[in-house]
């Protein structure tokens, strides 16, 4: 958790997007 770019990804693209 940090960057929208990592946690997105990681999450699937919607958790900090």
């Amino acid at each position: 958790s940090g960057d929208w770019r990592t946690d997105a990804f990681i999450v699937g693209i919607g958790y900090r997007f």
